[in-house]
């Protein structure tokens, strides 16, 4: 199977995997399979709202803690 990380690790941890499965191969990162980076969905015309999680992501992933959580809350090596 070749899917998003995110979502595969909640399917692989969850018990309708029934523990079948693992990551092999090593991360697919490549832009052109998933895009750039992790999308987060507002109400249409929020742009106020939008701005605010921009900048809140650009500031936790310039200072190097966005790998940190990341890896804490999904605990799969994909760095």
């Amino acid at each position: 199977m070749f899917g998003d990380g995110i979502t595969l690790t909640f399917w692989l941890n969850g018990v309708t995997s029934e523990s079948c499965c693992e990551f092999r191969g090593g991360p697919y990162l490549d832009s052109s399979f998933f895009g750039e980076g992790v999308g987060i969905a507002v109400k249409k015309g929020n742009r106020k709202l939008a701005e605010i999680l921009t900048y809140g992501l650009e500031q936790v992933h310039a200072s190097g803690r966005y790998e940190e959580l990341f890896l804490r809350y999904f605990p799969m090596n994909f760095f």
